[in-house]
């Protein structure tokens, strides 16, 4: 099958697949590369697939595209351990804005001023989730290497 750049803006794995297939540098698993993408997306290639071929000609090279499932677990967080996080996030700008981005979104990475995690854990101590606005939230924090 052969397909176009606007239909590949509807499978951004494969479009993002490709383009990495053509640097020289990709690691690849054997002779394949591997991408993840939601479930969402992996329905729509499948369809794709078995709508037109598992063959794919975009400009002038020819792929072969195959779908491997993977189940992946994470650890849950044990809500009684989450700190509930409000009004005191006017203390601290960056965390607060990661919080209403990883809402929207999903997850979010900012950049936390040193004196901020410092000042969170002098509030809240070492803690690793957060309950916000009826949501449970991960924090990871990293500080930057001297």
């Amino acid at each position: 099958m052969s397909i176009t750049s606007d239909e590949l803006e509807k499978y951004p794995t494969i479009n993002l697949s490709l383009y990495y297939t053509r640097i020289e540098e990709v690691e690849s698993e054997g002779n394949f590369f591997t991408a993840e993408a939601e479930f969402e997306e992996v329905l729509a290639i499948s369809e794709l697939i078995q709508k037109r071929g598992n063959i794919l000609e975009y400009g002038g090279n020819y792929y072969e595209v195959f779908i491997r499932t993977k189940v992946v677990f994470r650890e849950f967080l044990n809500p009684a351990n989450c700190v509930l996080v409000g009004e005191e996030l006017k203390d601290f700008p960056a965390l607060k804005n990661g919080l209403k981005e990883a809402e929207k979104t999903g997850k979010s990475i900012v950049r936390v001023p040193v004196s901020e995690i410092e000042k969170c854990v002098d509030m809240f101590g070492v803690v690793e989730c957060v309950y916000y606005n009826g949501s449970y939230y991960r924090l990871m924090f990293a500080k930057p290497m001297a």
